[in-house]
């Protein structure tokens, strides 16, 4: 009598499974009837099928807890070697297959003769064998991350089983993340102390039972009604314990799934960061830095995830810095005030003009508030006529004529604002007349330019006119964010390596909802602030 043996192998690159054929007499594959079976699909569906089957119902399978131990054992010692050698062939083939089109892409070396090196799995698992392979998972594979989604925490159960297998792997630098419907202290606790790898949220309620392992690119999903953090096996109750099943998920649906938990995982550490930026001081804003979320960020297919949070960080931290800065200016106010019954010495005048100037640079013309811009105004305007009364009141300075370095000012001024205005009147057409352009409307927005140059916000519908252009748009990247008052928005355009920054202007809802999609978000640390050096700028163009 021929016995003959079906084994399904399971592809670790392109995941597609084989049927081999195997002949025990002469201890061969038979690539024929194996081919015969791989081109009848349903014969193939069938023969798995049965697999399947058997393997749920046999009472003689045998469960390792070591790999070793398993290839020690005579009885499955030679059936281990041969399935390894068939597979190892069948790969060598796929290689030849496809070796062109893995030219491009990282491949990683494997080890045919140490099955450690590869995660493999049963299709299914009762409540005994599930609890050895979770043991497995945590103690033997040495997998990259481990998700276990359950619904509820048990405390007694998690700590005393499922605690110090989890602390276990961490300690050897893997990440664990685990979603429930009913939270534990005892999960803050292992935040707290595994910041960087340990991974919690709570999401509504759920049934569905979920042990997902990651390895090298390997996605393997269990799944079942095995609740692994309120239910474990022990000997204590290894002889009347319920019933619980876990089965092997296609590795597709296994991808998709740890896809999934990534995003809910993804949104929910991005609303914790909200809900924390909200509640920092403005001192504490500019430095915020959120750990948790940068291992999301690293993932491509969550990038949109990110925009909204990139933004509402971005206006929190403009605000914040506006708040410290009106804060100094209005100290600086009351000061400067406090001093003017007795005017001021030209020293303080110095000191003065050099501290609002100082003050009003710092905040990289992005932060600039109307209410801010007016204090700045009153408070030069308190400095010039200090200074004047000064004049008035010292006799010995009761004369004093113009000195050049004054004329001098004077004429460099007029050759910057008629520069400014000739670069405002332009009709931009292609990248350089752009930055001309804007590096115009940029410096009138900043201080009282516009109002010296006697344009008001007229230079507001320069910038609306560019926006608008569907064409010139294509020539720089911009950014739009909501701004403090009711329907005014802020705008942010890079071009040339520089940021210019726009507020307090209203684009109108057709405008607005034509540049959403294109909208992106810009780091400002990427870029180089024009406000800096504004006048050499002009000139240099």
């Amino acid at each position: 009598m021929v016995e003959l043996i079906v084994c399904f192998v399971q592809s670790i690159r392109t995941k597609q499974v084989r049927a081999i054929v195997y002949d025990d007499i002469t201890q061969s594959v038979l690539p024929q009837l194996s081919q015969l079976i791989e081109d009848d699909g349903d014969l193939k569906q069938t023969l798995f099928s049965k697999m399947l089957q058997a393997a749920s119902e046999s009472e003689d399978l045998t469960i390792y807890n070591d790999l070793d131990l398993a290839k020690s054992d005579p009885l499955v010692k030679e059936d281990v070697a041969n399935i390894i050698t068939a597979e190892k062939k069948l790969i060598e083939q796929e290689d030849k297959q496809s070796i062109a089109n893995e030219e491009n892409k990282k491949t990683e070396e494997v080890n045919f003769n140490d099955l450690s090196e590869r995660l493999h799995k049963r299709a299914l698992y009762d409540t005994i064998a599930f609890e050895s392979e979770l043991h497995n998972i945590f103690q033997t594979d040495k997998p990259d991350e481990i998700w276990l989604s359950s619904p509820w925490v048990a405390d007694g159960t998690f700590m005393r089983n499922r605690l110090p297998l989890i602390k276990n792997y961490l300690k050897q630098g893997g990440k664990v993340f685990i979603s429930y419907s009913s939270p534990d202290e005892a999960l803050e606790t292992l935040e707290t102390e595994y910041g960087r790898q340990f991974f919690h949220v709570e999401l509504p309620a759920f049934h569905k039972k979920n042990v997902i392992e990651v390895k090298n690119g390997q996605c393997v999903l269990f799944t079942g009604s095995f609740n692994v953090l309120s239910f474990s096996v022990t000997p204590k109750n290894i002889t009347h314990v319920r019933t619980e099943e876990m089965c092997l998920a296609h590795y597709q649906a296994a991808i998709n799934q740890y896809h999934l938990s990534k995003k809910q995982f993804a949104e929910k550490y991005i609303e914790k960061a909200l809900q924390e930026i909200s509640k920092l001081p403005s001192g504490d804003v500019q430095n915020y830095k959120n750990e948790k979320i940068e291992y999301f960020r690293k993932d491509a297919n969550l990038e949109e995830l990110f925009i909204d949070y990139d933004n509402i960080l971005e206006e929190r931290r403009a605000l914040a810095k506006s708040e410290l800065l009106t804060k100094e200016i209005e100290a600086l106010k009351n000061e400067i005030e406090s001093k003017m019954s007795n005017g001021l010495s030209q020293k303080e005048v110095g000191f003065y003009r050099a501290k609002l100037f100082k003050l009003s640079s710092t905040c990289d013309g992005s932060i600039i508030s109307d209410d801010i811009q007016n204090v700045i105004i009153h408070l030069q305007k308190l400095i010039n006529s200090s200074t004047m009364k000064s004049k008035v009141n010292n006799a010995s300075d009761s004369y004093n004529p113009k000195k050049k370095n004054d004329v001098g000012n004077t004429e460099s001024y007029d050759r910057i604002l008629s520069l400014t205005m000739s670069f405002y009147e332009l009709e931009p057409t292609d990248s350089i007349s752009i930055i001309k352009h804007l590096t115009a409307l940029f410096y009138l927005s900043s201080y009282d330019n516009a109002i010296k140059a006697n344009i008001g916000d007229k230079w507001k519908d320069k910038l609306i006119a560019l926006l608008s252009s569907s064409e010139l748009r294509k020539l720089f990247k911009y950014n739009i964010l909501k701004d403090k008052q009711e329907g005014a928005s802020r705008v942010f355009i890079a071009i040339d390596e520089k940021l210019y920054a726009f507020y307090n202007i209203r684009l109108g809802n057709k405008l607005v909802k034509q540049l959403l999609p294109d909208k992106i978000f810009l780091n400002k640390d990427d870029y180089h602030d024009p406000l800096k050096n504004i006048k050499e700028l002009l000139f240099s163009l």
